[in-house]
């Protein structure tokens, strides 16, 4: 999958990664219902990063 704008950020914890988002361009087209620019297509967070404010702040 080719995209412009797309980032991948993580967070590290000890040395190890308890965080993982992934966000860009809006996939859907134009004239649809989503008129936005950006969307954020995955979050994860190991439970052990969870309530520390990581996925607030990304």
């Amino acid at each position: 999958m080719r995209q412009d704008h797309h980032h991948i950020l993580v967070v590290e914890e000890h040395g190890m990664v308890c965080v993982f988002v992934s966000d860009g361009n809006n996939r859907l087209k134009e004239g649809t219902l989503a008129e936005y620019e950006g969307e954020l297509y995955a979050i994860y967070l190991l439970k052990e990063a969870q309530r520390k404010g990581y996925g607030k702040n990304l």
